[in-house]
């Protein structure tokens, strides 16, 4: 197998072809993780070198590489197939999808062999290295919110997943992947950063796309690799009504945390009792959120401030 050889590869897989020998391969590392994405597509390698850009590159060698992911272009067919181990995990119309179930069994990984850390359903950016965790659903604007900031100044750490550390530092580690946004979001965006362009392919589900966007294209330099967190803001869509923070109490706070942790089932106890540290020492608040412009400032001027100014 020669790895990242511009060597013509076959369109579609055959039956006698190794799911070991693929023409494509390149290496990315999260953390102490290293995972391979292997392929029969140039363009589905550059898709992943895109997708992936922000993740360090990792050992250029398979051997006692813990992840490693085959990804097959069929075009007769017009199929991506990913697989693990010879075992198909899915197969999919969608790049764009492919890339994102490829970043969840990176965290996955991850999650399963580390006991330090714990991840977080939430967007995250920072400024100054003070960090705002961004908990939300997915109708809940946080991923666009995230993407006004960074255009805005801040820096990205994560609009769906982050790392945070248990041993009670308040550090937070991004895990930066693009930014996804809805069509009707990623038209917004584009009024303010006209030149963005998707790093692949739009994910339509039912008619609709989700966008992946590289941070770095709403503004160059903006992806950190750590903040330490200061503020814990839990945003909710409402487009008619001006922006404003209100606190949150330290029940509240825990209660939509475990909303979003990933831990759960594992840690139980230990989770409560670690959220409502966290909830403890960091000011929580719930942010209604729409008209972009006026929330920036709003978030801008907590992370500046030295202590908290929300509405009245």
């Amino acid at each position: 197998m020669v790895c990242g050889s511009r060597m013509t590869p076959p369109q579609a897989m055959n039956s006698e072809q190794s799911l070991g020998d693929l023409p494509y391969c390149h290496h990315f590392s999260f953390w102490t993780i290293g995972f391979s994405i292997l392929t029969n597509s140039l363009e589905v390698q550059e898709g992943a070198k895109r997708f992936f850009r922000q993740f360090p590159a990792g050992t250029n060698s398979l051997q006692g590489c813990p992840l490693v992911l085959q990804l097959l272009w069929d075009d007769r067919v017009k199929l991506y197939d990913l697989y693990r181990n010879g075992e198909k995990l899915v197969s999919t119309r969608e790049q764009g999808h492919v890339f994102t179930l490829i970043d969840m069994y990176v965290l996955n990984h991850f999650r399963t062999l580390s006991s330090e850390h714990w991840v977080m359903h939430a967007g995250m950016v920072a400024r100054g290295g003070k960090g705002i965790l961004l908990p939300g659903g997915t109708t809940h604007g946080k991923s666009t919110l995230t993407a006004m900031l960074v255009h805005g100044g801040f820096d990205y750490l994560g609009d769906e997943h982050v790392i945070l550390d248990r041993n009670g530092s308040l550090t937070v580690w991004a895990f930066p992947r693009p930014i996804v946004l809805r069509e009707d979001s990623y038209a917004k965006v584009k009024e303010i950063a006209p030149a963005l362009e998707a790093v692949v392919t739009p994910f339509l589900f039912q008619g609709k796309g989700d966008y992946y966007i590289d941070p770095e294209a709403l503004r160059p330099g903006s992806v950190a690799p750590e903040a330490r967190l200061s503020h814990i803001v839990f945003p909710h869509y409402a487009p008619d009504l001006s922006p404003a923070l209100v606190p949150v109490s330290k029940a509240e706070a825990v209660m939509l945390l475990l909303r979003g942790f990933l831990h759960f089932k594992h840690f139980r106890g230990a989770a409560v009792e670690g959220l409502s540290d966290i909830a403890e020492r960091v000011p929580c608040y719930s942010l209604v959120t729409g008209k972009y412009e006026e929330t920036v400032s709003l978030i801008d001027e907590l992370a500046s401030s030295n202590g908290p100014q929300p509405d009245s």
